[in-house]
């Protein structure tokens, strides 16, 4: 469930060097997004499960998965700096990263009964998986300069199936066995992926410019700050919807709560997950195929009621089948949203700011996750489920109702995001 991010554009040092025909590297590239989301799955996915089960309070679990969060945000920027200033190949990082994601979960395993080592070790995992999701959008094209082209939209739909596919079938695992099975899965699949990913993809070459890369690097100078001012109305749209991903973040980290809210246990949460993830691919390949035909600000709109329709659902659940009925329309909320967004950012700001535009979208999730995850778990514990629901869609409510303004607005200028 990742933004998608700029490319980073590596070259062979070799380019006589024999390459591997495009179906194996195909093959091998879904593999390891298959490997990916499913050890994201059980990091992201059912951190709250695992946490509980280690004896920690709701609030102190938000406060895990905020720190993550956080750590994410700092350490996704630092590495692709660096991989930009050293020309570091993708695949060599996410090698690194996936082999510590497996280590902490090994480290997970030998210690569960030490509450506050189970703690650092998960928002750091988390941090970490939060930290290779570019990185792995950026290894579908460093053969491109080979003339070797990745099918990314059919590997990222395997990613998303295996999602929706490991969420089922842990939670009913979970259910049956023990939480422990988490940290196995997230072990196994990390580990996996990291012997897949070695030496995936060309060396990088030596540096080569364009007007266009130029162009790109001249926007980056720019300061958020003047950007915001250039761009006011944008600004506006991502604080609203920084509210509405603010409930998103808050069903989906504290679906378990939900659940036993209403009767429900681990598996009748890893049904929901299963539901929210697998209706996303349809509505993601529909509307690539249609996208040129549709009004992208209007679609955004509809998304962002669609948004605060779930959530209201969801508030007013009062049993497991409504939950899950909440959860369908993640087709059209969640799954409209992110490939409206890339075209809406392409649509409304020149290609040097164009990245900015993107990152800021990136960043306002980002925002969202960390308070409503940090807010959220001390309401859980303090007023309920559903006192925290209502709160929570009230927010989405209000942000539904700015993000339809600012978009509206941005519509009449003819598409200019300044104000």
């Amino acid at each position: 469930m990742e933004t998608p991010v700029p490319l980073l554009r590596q070259a062979t040092k070799d380019p006589e060097k024999t390459m591997p025909d495009a179906r194996a590297l195909n093959i091998r590239y879904a593999t390891i997004q298959g490997l990916f989301f499913m050890g994201a799955c059980a990091l992201m996915g059912f951190t709250n499960i695992y946490l509980k089960s280690a004896g920690l309070t709701t609030s102190a679990i938000g406060m895990v998965i905020s720190c993550g969060n956080v750590l994410a945000t700092i350490l996704q920027p630092t590495l692709a700096g660096h991989a930009d200033a050293h020309h570091v190949p993708a695949c060599r990082i996410l090698c690194v990263l996936s082999a510590f994601c497996a280590a902490g979960s090994l480290l997970s395993l030998l210690f569960s009964s030490v509450p506050l080592l189970i703690s650092v070790l998960f928002a750091l995992m988390l941090a970490l998986a939060g930290a290779m999701q570019p990185f792995l959008n950026v290894l579908a094209f460093s053969f491109e300069r080979a003339g070797i082209t990745l099918n990314y939209g059919v590997a990222r739909a395997i990613g998303s199936v295996v999602y929706a596919l490991t969420s089922l079938a842990l939670g009913y695992l979970v259910t049956m066995f023990s939480p422990q099975l988490i940290p196995v899965v997230a072990l196994s699949t990390m580990l996996a992926a990291a012997l897949l990913v070695r030496g995936f993809g060309m060396e990088s070459g030596e540096k080569e410019g364009s007007a266009e890369d130029a162009e790109a690097e001249a926007g980056r100078k720019e300061s958020t700050a003047d950007f915001i001012r250039s761009y006011r109305v944008f600004f506006l749209f991502l604080v609203g919807f920084a509210l509405v991903y603010m409930d998103h973040q808050i069903v989906n980290i504290y679906m378990i709560d939900i659940m036993q809210s209403i009767g429900g246990n681990e598996s009748a949460m890893g049904t929901a997950i299963f539901i929210a993830a697998i209706v996303e691919f349809p509505a993601m390949v529909i509307y690539q195929h249609f996208h040129e035909r549709l009004n992208t600000c209007h679609m955004l709109i509809f998304s962002g009621i669609m948004f605060s329709v779930k959530h209201l659902l969801s508030t007013l659940a009062t049993n497991i089948f409504l939950l899950y009925l909440a959860q369908t329309l993640q087709a059209f909320g969640f799954a409209l949203f992110i490939p409206a967004s890339v075209y809406f950012v392409s649509e409304l700001f020149s290609r040097k700011d164009a990245a900015k535009g993107q990152s800021l979208i990136t960043t306002s999730m980002t925002v969202a996750g960390i308070v409503a995850t940090s807010l959220g778990g001390f309401m859980f514990d303090l007023a309920g489920a559903h006192m925290t629901l209502v709160v929570f869609c009230i927010i989405s409510l209000f942000g539904t109702f700015v993000m339809t303004g600012a978009l509206l607005k941005l519509g009449k200028k003819g598409g200019k995001a300044a104000a």
